[in-house]
């Protein structure tokens, strides 16, 4: 489809309401952005449902027309090529996003911090990825803030996950989420065997290609199974630790 419309300068879409419109218009896109097309694509919302409706309004091909053109003229174009922004603009825009928010007592931990969210998108490119750990000397400095920021910005994020069984953190790992885990050291106290599996967990996921073998019923036998255990994981403990050099450990509020 996309081969018949390269001819034509402009090309205007007209969007019907609801998602289905907006699906319609972003597969067009898609369509003659694979294609390389050079021209103007518009996608126009009519003051009606549809234009057989603009139509009906008026019922005057001179008044139709004007009207038409009238929303054409009003709608800026899609952009098919956007600047794709620099890796190290991007980093520097997460950080001040993150300093809007977030009082950090070590100027650099934020800059830290946003290298590590970009990283979560290619991690896959590494064979080593460290875990982000979110701790402070005092209590109530913001850990659990920064956890809410992570869930938004970092790449396939699970929610803040606090009570977690053995079965559930592996399969989100093997899914290669982010895996954002709050109140770790609760679990310790509360399910002792889902510790000791985040435990296992964390000591293998760090480097590609960990995997940790887990026995699973299959048609009414149990069998071996293997999880992929290689991905990112944000930690927050339930308590804070003091140290003789607080300087060490990161502070937000």
């Amino acid at each position: 489809m996309a081969a018949s419309l390269m001819l034509f300068a402009e090309i205007v879409v007209i969007q019907e309401p609801a998602k289905a419109g907006e699906q319609f218009v972003s597969s067009i896109a898609a369509a003659l952005k694979g294609a390389e097309y050079r021209g103007t694509v518009k996608a126009v919302t009519l003051p009606e449902k549809d234009a057989r409706a603009l139509w009906l309004t008026y019922k005057d091909t001179a008044q139709f027309t004007a009207a038409l053109e009238q929303v054409i003229t009003a709608t800026p174009p899609i952009d098919l090529y956007p600047e794709v922004p620099r890796t190290a603009d991007l980093i520097f825009q997460v950080r001040n996003l993150l300093t809007r928010h977030l009082f950090f007592r070590n100027p650099r931990s934020p800059l830290l911090i946003a290298v590590w969210i970009l990283g979560t998108y290619i991690y896959q490119s590494f064979t080593v990825f460290g875990y982000l750990w979110a701790n402070s000397a005092e209590k109530r400095s913001g850990k659990s803030r920064l956890l809410e920021f992570l869930e938004k910005l970092t790449s396939n994020a699970t929610p803040r996950l606090s009570n977690v069984n053995v079965a559930t953190i592996f399969r989100l790992a093997n899914k290669q989420q982010t895996l954002i885990l709050d109140e770790l050291e609760n679990l310790k106290g509360e399910d002792k065997e889902a510790y000791q599996g985040v435990i296992q967990l964390l000591n293998t996921g760090f480097q590609a290609g960990a995997k940790v073998a887990r026995c699973l019923k299959v048609d009414g036998e149990w069998d071996v199974g293997f999880f992929e255990c290689f991905c990112p994981k944000a930690l927050h403990p339930s308590r804070t630790y003091r140290t003789r050099s607080r300087t060490d450990h990161l502070k937000f509020s």
